[in-house]
């Protein structure tokens, strides 16, 4: 989908400077458009990040649900929408909407009777790789 958001920010940090900083008579307004502006690049070039990681949360979701919980509904209707991205194609906001959609099922699910030591096991598991995740997401911006 045209444009993308990295796109999107690119264009709106582009416009502030080219056509707001040049007008703003204030030097305190000027120094604050640039840092938006500054801020919008330096977002533009992070959110390209953000894919992969969504992508494998959602995936690992997918996959615990489906093994802990293979006949609720639910599970089956949030995996369907899962497996129905293109990993390709897919935009970012279509692959936030899945994965929250996973993470409101796994609500739904935890909240159902107590899982079985078996289940308890798979999303503790889960929950450690997505911790795993996170940190490595973490330690990938900052290092930029």
């Amino acid at each position: 989908m045209r444009p993308t958001v990295p796109e999107l920010l690119t264009g709106i940090a582009d416009a502030l400077a080219a056509d707001v900083a040049p007008h703003l008579t204030d030097v305190a307004a000027r120094h604050q458009v640039g840092a938006a502006v500054a801020m919008l690049r330096r977002l533009a070039t992070l959110v390209p990040q953000l894919t992969p990681h969504l992508w494998a949360g959602a995936a690992d979701l997918a996959s615990t649900l489906r093994a802990i919980a293979p006949e609720h509904p639910d599970v089956r209707a949030a995996g369907a929408a899962f497996d129905a991205l293109d990993p390709t194609r897919a935009s970012l906001d279509e692959l936030q909407a899945v994965h929250q959609q996973l993470l409101g099922v796994l609500d739904a699910v935890v909240a159902a009777p107590p899982p079985s030591p078996e289940a308890a096991g798979a999303l503790a598991a889960l929950l450690e790789r997505g911790v795993v995740r996170e940190r490595d997401l973490g330690a990938s911006i900052a290092g930029r």
